[in-house]
């Protein structure tokens, strides 16, 4: 039987192989990660939310080490897609967030200022998930990932992409 791992494995080697665009992605992103957020709050058990805690602790830690920020922000990320309980959503996060959460690594992705904005957004939605608050949960998310898209559209067309 398929798992989330082979989803993601397909949903990869479809993007890789189509070459599909960073644009369409963080559509996907768009699209997927508030209704991941709103079924976290619904379904996350204690263990889904010491994983996000764990995930959220690292990444207030690793502010000044580029590489261990990002492995941070995707686990947390991939934390939340795990909540939702949800194998085909999980799947497809896993197989386009390390695509997307990569070009995290330039600037103007990867400033102190980002880093902070990107802590206190987890936190917004880390808070509303433990509280069950799916609408908020999912809100908040909305925002966090299209505040990230908007930026990534706006690099793309400052550069004449």
């Amino acid at each position: 039987q398929p798992t989330s791992d082979a989803i993601a494995r397909s949903v990869g080697l479809y993007v890789r192989g189509h070459r599909i665009r960073l644009t369409a992605l963080l559509e996907t992103r768009e699209a997927i990660e508030p209704a991941m957020a709103r079924l976290a709050a619904v379904n996350r058990t204690q263990e889904d939310i010491v994983r996000l805690a764990v995930a959220q602790t690292r990444l207030k830690a690793s502010v000044q080490d580029r590489r261990a920020y990002l492995e941070a922000n995707i686990d947390w990320h991939m934390a939340i897609a795990d909540a939702s309980h949800n194998e085909p959503l999980i799947g497809f996060m896993a197989a386009i967030s390390d695509v997307i959460h990569s070009s995290t690594k330039s600037e103007p992705f990867d400033t102190d200022d980002i880093r902070q904005l990107t802590i206190a957004a987890h936190e917004r939605i880390q808070a509303a998930i433990i509280a069950g608050d799916w609408q908020a949960a999912e809100r908040r998310m909305a925002r966090h990932v299209r505040a990230y898209g908007d930026r990534m559209r706006q690099n793309a067309s400052d550069k004449g992409v």
